[in-house]
């Protein structure tokens, strides 16, 4: 108890703000976040990238705000493609209010972006300030203040080009709402431990933390960060009970939320990001110790090279030096910062906070992405404070102060050009293929050529298959490019594989479906889209392909039972609307085929196509009088539409009007001219 007591009353002494008045740190949080949006201001003309595709372009989940509680019980709304459908709902529920804010402008999502990462550098420079007080970090040995440490910690946090990734990949919003979230919980986390904990103190922590989690589970590994500031700059003995009650608490949190997607939602997206081959989680943990020294690392000192779907192979065993330097690396910056815990508490929490952060996705967990540039992200502020401390402890004022605006503006300018790379897709995968990119980096190069006769669209999906021969999309795309360049037996030959790789993929037997209707082969067509639509039977783009290849195989009652499916998965938009109602046309239930066309008119009255076939349906039904109205409309929308007079001429005589009808039968013929066509 005593124990307590005195760390208490030196963590209150260290906190006090004796350097920095609080205008001070209010014109410090502006310039930060200054400095963010200047850095980022040219990513807004950007473009949509890799699974942004999903998540947002295609996405109906997030084409409406109300009611926004379906997103924290309803998985399926984050994305159209069920392989990367994960629980992260604050990501769905804010890009629908982008989207009702500003549409399906990239600009707009991307505003959002940067200034959460504005925000998060804010945090940063607020709980490194706690965190340096906490350890009672005022001043260093060259007279650098606790406060320009932790301001350099976040401006290099806030424009380095590792942020750059979520900032610039759209849906990667869930790591930039989590770390806003997580850095709150913990700077309220350090302040409550300064002025006494309460119910509502811990209640303000615990809710910062679940919202953190709600946008993305990495940070389930907060109860190790809060042992590590308890052991570190709180000074607690590691066999204390207080800190690990402490940590249960958040461990509570991370319970529930598993405890709510696997029981209450019955969710588990575990097997999708997982690689569960036999040797998987060895062979990776290997991989990533050489990673770690040789590609995240050097990755913050050189950012040029940073990029999507990087090729750096796999570790099978000990036998790589590289692997053997990482682990020192890692093990041994681990054992030294327990061991200098009490002698220099700020810059032991740094180390443990960073790798304590590579946990969930670098370290044992067999993630099906090796390797991911941005994955570093997290815990890239310890990083920051880190080689802020070290060089405070180097440098005198003002070569201090220089060393740290030349890092912020040389960090700031490499943001700036990177920010051009992802300008559009095929920009982005230039640069990666330039860098050393894998097969995924080749396959989306060729994907992103606008030209598609260009001769390096095959070239690269041909590169992509000679690195992963079985990676499915490659094999279905390039079969779709020999389809449409001729190459009939060769592309249907790599369509027909890729399904035998992946007999269980929605996708493939989607995109085998393509290749079927682009040969006219419309009842092969009609049965593989069925198959996806069965495989996925959420997916509306599968659903509504399956109508529309029912339909061209002449199967009405087929597509009729996929539009219901559509309908009551809310699709209720125009495509919709007209497969109804064509399919209850062809089958003979005319009413509900009029029903359907006015409710696409509705949204779309122009629409000449639909006003006829309403019209049509409406003469079948001999409700002559406004069939006679519809067709004239038709006549408004599309003058030349000359079938119109035909079915006129028949709406007149079954009125017993022979002058109309014979006038709209020479209109048919030709042997006379609309005045309105003449006009």
């Amino acid at each position: 108890m005593g124990r307590d007591k005195q760390n208490s009353s030196r963590s209150v002494d260290a906190a006090a703000p004796v350097e920095w008045p609080a205008r001070g740190r209010l014109v410090a949080a502006l310039a930060l976040a200054m400095l963010v949006a200047a850095v980022f201001w040219n990513a807004l003309p950007n473009g949509f990238h890799l699974d942004d595709q999903y998540h947002v372009v295609d996405n109906p989940g997030i084409q409406q705000v109300w009611p926004p509680w379906r997103h924290f019980v309803n998985p399926r709304t984050i994305s159209t493609l069920d392989r990367i459908v994960q629980y992260r709902p604050l990501l769905p529920l804010t890009l629908s209010i982008s989207y009702a804010l500003t549409g399906q402008d990239p600009a707009g999502f991307r505003v959002w972006n940067i200034a959460l990462q504005a925000v998060a550098a804010v945090l940063v420079f607020f709980f490194m300030r706690a965190l340096l007080a906490a350890a009672g970090w005022r001043k260093s040995r060259t007279g650098i203040q606790a406060e320009w440490v932790a301001l350099a910690a976040a401006a290099i946090f806030g424009v380095h080009p590792v942020a750059g990734v979520p900032v610039n990949y759209i849906c990667a919003r869930d790591l930039l709402l989590s770390q806003v979230f997580l850095l709150a919980s913990l700077l309220v986390y350090l302040r409550m431990r300064v002025r006494g904990e309460t119910a509502w103190r811990w209640a303000a922590v615990l809710g910062l933390f679940a919202l953190a989690l709600l946008s993305k589970t990495h940070v389930a590994v907060a109860p190790a960060l809060i042992l590590a500031l308890e052991w570190t700059v709180r000074g607690e003995r590691v066999t204390a009970w207080r800190p690990w009650g402490r940590a249960a608490l958040f461990g509570a949190v991370v319970a529930a939320f598993f405890a709510w997607t696997r029981l209450g939602i019955q969710f588990s997206d575990w097997s999708q990001a997982m690689a569960g081959s036999p040797g998987a989680a060895v062979t990776y943990a290997l991989t990533q110790l050489r990673l770690h020294l040789l590609h995240y690392l050097p990755n913050f000192a050189w950012p040029f090279a940073i990029r999507l779907a990087p090729d750096v192979g796999r570790t099978a065993g000990w036998i790589s030096g590289a692997v053997w330097v990482g682990f020192v690396l890692v093990i041994g910056s681990i054992v030294l910062a327990f061991a200098w815990r009490r002698r220099a508490p700020a810059a032991a929490a740094a180390v443990l906070g960073y790798w304590i952060l590579q946990v969930p996705e670098s370290s044992v967990f067999p993630l099906h992405l090796v390797v991911s540039d941005y994955r570093p992200y997290a815990g890239s502020p310890f990083l920051f404070l880190l080689a802020a401390l070290a060089l405070a402890a180097c440098l005198h004022r003002p070569w201090w102060h220089l060393a740290a605006a030349a890092l912020a503006l040389y960090f700031s300018l490499a943001s700036v050009a990177m920010n051009r790379v992802w300008r559009t897709g095929e920009t982005l995968w230039t640069h990666s293929v330039a860098c050393g990119g894998d097969a995924l980096a080749h396959h989306n190069l060729a994907m992103s050529i606008a030209d598609r006769d260009d001769p390096r669209v095959r070239r690269h999906l041909e590169e992509a298959i000679r690195r992963s021969p079985n990676f499915v999309l490659a094999h279905l795309n390039l079969g779709l490019w020999l389809i449409q360049h001729g190459q009939v037996e060769a592309g249907l030959a790599e369509c027909e594989r890729a399904r035998r790789l992946e007999p269980d993929w929605a996708q493939t037997h989607y995109w085998l479906a393509r290749a079927y209707g682009r040969l006219g082969r419309r009842s092969d067509a009609a049965e593989a889209s069925a198959r996806a639509a069965t495989l996925d039977p959420d997916n509306r783009m599968y659903l509504k392909q399956a109508a529309y290849d029912a339909q061209a195989a002449g199967d009405f009652v087929g597509s009729l039972a996929l539009t219901g499916r559509l309908k009551a998965l809310g699709m209720e938009d125009p495509e919709t609307l007209f497969l109804e109602g064509f399919a209850r046309q062809k089958t003979g239930d005319l009413p509900g085929a009029v029903a359907a066309y006015r409710a696409y008119l509705l949204q779309d009255p122009r629409h000449a196509q639909v006003v006829f076939n309403l019209a049509y349906a409406l003469m079948s039904l001999g409700e002559y009088p406004e069939a006679i109205i519809r067709f004239e409309e038709v006549l408004k929308l599309k003058p030349g539409y000359r079938e119109v007079h035909f079915h006129l001429a028949v709406c007149y005589e079954k009125l017993n009007r022979p002058e109309s009808a014979a006038r709209e039968r020479e209109l048919y013929a030709g042997r006379l001219v609309n005045p309105k066509d003449a006009k």
